[in-house]
């Protein structure tokens, strides 16, 4: 049986670790994101070159990609 592979990492650690590793194409930023996550998360895809958008709040964002709580950060796979 294929398990389905994963299309999206929720969280700062996981997204940051994708973005290194070149798997992100786009990221999404909550628009209520702590200033240092806003901070680390930009420089990064500006250095990388990467996609980066501001979605709803943490809450809403947590919600729309299957987790009960807020995330700040949502990095969406090649």
């Amino acid at each position: 049986m294929d398990i389905p592979q994963r299309k999206f990492y929720i969280g700062l650690k996981q997204s940051l670790k994708a973005i290194k590793n070149n798997e992100v194409k786009k990221v999404i930023l909550a628009k209520d994101a702590d200033g240092n996550v806003t901070d680390q998360v930009s420089s990064l895809c500006q250095e990388y070159q990467i996609s980066l958008e501001y979605g709803e709040d943490r809450r809403i964002l947590g919600k729309n990609y299957g987790v009960d709580i807020g995330t700040a950060v949502v990095a969406i796979l090649k």
